[in-house]
Order: structure tokens, then C-alpha cells, then sequence
């Protein structure tokens, strides 16, 4: 987890290895919520992670009593299950997301 020094705001990742059943996306993002209170999906798109397939979602919901924004990225590689998250509160979300989007913008996946 990475934490903002300015901003109530994180970036988690979260990789799991030797997955044998192939699960949908969706079901894998839905993963992602367990925890979350009154989860609002505000936005659900495919999307591609260097290359690879992802699923991009971003949603409301609230955490431990407090309201939250979040994006999520799942993707699948090589049996490996990545989840990357970002995640703030409403009012910083915003100012936030290029944070988020130039660390996405340098992600790259190590050759096994």
C-alpha cells in the first residue's frame, strides 16, 4: 500500500499466483468490494494493461463508516491475479488520480 503524503488517498497491489480456475473479470473485481458498504458502480470498462486484458472499475461506497472512491484494475497474467487500486476520499479523489495515472503509466510486468 502507498499512501499520499498530501491527499487521503492509497494505491494498493495485490498479486496472486497459481490460480487454476479461470474466473471472469467481473467476479474478480467483485473480490476487490468484499468489505465495502452501499457500493455504487459508477463506471465499468475493458481495458488493457500493458497488453494484457483488465477490467476498470470505479466506484462509491463507504469503508469502516467512512465514504470512499475508488478505481480498480484487474487483470489476469501467466496464472497471476493483479489487482491494482486506487482509492480516496471524495474530495480528494480528483486531485489525486494523475498520482495514480502516472504510476500506471510506468506499471510493467517482470518476465518470469
Amino acid at each position: 500500500t502507498i499512501v499520499h503524503t498530501q491527499l487521503a488517498a492509497g494505491i494498493t497491489i495485490s498479486v496472486t499466483c497459481q490460480q487454476t480456475r479461470d474466473v471472469p473479470l467481473d467476479i474478480l473485481t467483485r473480490h476487490l468490494l468484499f468489505g465495502f458498504k452501499n457500493i455504487e458502480i459508477l463506471q465499468q470498462s475493458p481495458e488493457a494493461l500493458n497488453g494484457v486484458p483488465a477490467l476498470q472499475t470505479v466506484a462509491r461506497a463507504r469503508l469502516d463508516g467512512r465514504e470512499v472512491q475508488l478505481r480498480g484494475l484487474v487483470a489476469r497474467r501467466d496464472g497471476c491475479i493483479y489487482d491494482i487500486v486506487y482509492f480516496a476520499s471524495p474530495q480528494d479523489y480528483s486531485p489525486g488520480e494523475p498520482s495514480f495515472e502516472r504510476m500506471m503509466a510506468g506499471f510493467r510486468f517482470l518476465p518470469h
